[in-house]
């Protein structure tokens, strides 16, 4: 059997799963899991393993779902939300707020644009920077998804209490802000 630990002087739970010499799956899982959490090695943390494979499957359901009903792919409709709302972004502003990678937002605009769903120009004032801004053809793609996106995402967590979907946030919150300081220690040290 596998179980959790916690730190005697710190209180802090461990939350690799140590092993105790008995079943593997007792404590981890079935073949019913979705995250098929019983295949991890036994000196991981289930639940970054956890939250990494949930973020991938749902950005993969996500993706699946836009394209079954059109053209775009996730990050293209990350990207025209963005700009359903500003009008006008620079690539880098985009980056930004799509929370993904430089590449991977080039080749989407490169893609939206040569598809004729938004349009580039030089910035006035620094003819290195692109604005970026959505043409009608974007706008009616972008709307002609939208409410399935929200559909999805409501019915993602209508079972959840107020206090679960409190509880889910503020467990994420803290799981990434403690990511982030041991990121950051970690970087300090070199």
């Amino acid at each position: 059997m596998r179980q959790r630990t916690a730190d005697k002087d710190t209180g802090i739970r461990d939350t690799r799963i140590q092993d105790t010499g008995t079943d593997l799956d007792d404590a981890v899982g079935d073949e019913d899991d979705p995250l098929y959490l019983s295949d991890i090695p036994r000196s991981a943390n289930i639940v970054s393993i956890a939250i990494q494979r949930a973020s991938r499957m749902l950005r993969n359901d996500l993706n699946r779902m836009l394209l079954a009903r059109g053209d775009l792919s996730l990050v293209d409709f990350r990207l025209l939300r963005h700009l359903n709302r500003s009008e006008v972004a620079t690539q880098k502003e985009l980056i930004k707020a799509a929370h993904m990678e430089q590449g991977q937002i080039s080749r989407s605009l490169a893609s939206l644009e040569k598809r004729g769903l938004v349009t580039s120009c030089a910035y006035p004032k620094d003819r290195r920077i692109r604005l970026f801004s959505m043409l009608p053809a974007g706008r009616a793609a972008f709307q002609a998804v939208r409410p399935t996106i929200l559909r999805h995402n409501t019915q993602l967590t209508t079972f959840l209490s107020d206090d679960e979907t409190d509880l889910i946030l503020k467990s994420l919150r803290t799981i990434v802000t403690r990511s982030r300081r041991s990121t950051e220690d970690i970087e300090g040290a070199d």
